[in-house]
């Protein structure tokens, strides 16, 4: 659905450069351009920025670096997390989880 939303719960304490870094996305309204493009029932759903826009040129050099794992915080079913292609890669792409994924917590 074309306007379809959700709502993200941010919470700090579990990843404090994460949580900065999506609530500058969100006030940049870097996500209204976004949209879901990758979609695996059962795994994950993945919401991004289209390479063409803009925005998301800027922000592909402000990669983050990754927090500290923090014990019991887990990517289990309805938890969004950053998605990243290795260590300290995380710009604006996010997932949500579609079910338990705590076999990728330490990817």
């Amino acid at each position: 659905e074309k306007d379809a939303s959700f709502v993200v719960k941010v919470n700090p304490k579990w990843s404090p450069k994460g949580a900065t870094q999506f609530k500058e996305i969100i006030q940049e309204n870097l996500y209204d351009e976004g949209r879901f493009y990758r979609v695996k029932p059962g795994f994950v759903v993945q919401w991004g920025i289209p390479a063409d826009v803009a925005k998301a040129k800027e922000w592909t050099g402000r990669r983050i670096k990754d927090d500290n794992l923090i014990p019991g915080v887990t990517n289990k079913k309805g938890t969004v997390a950053f998605a990243r292609s290795g260590p300290n890669s995380r710009t604006t792409q996010i997932f949500v989880n579609y079910g338990d994924n705590s076999k990728i917590d330490r990817m």
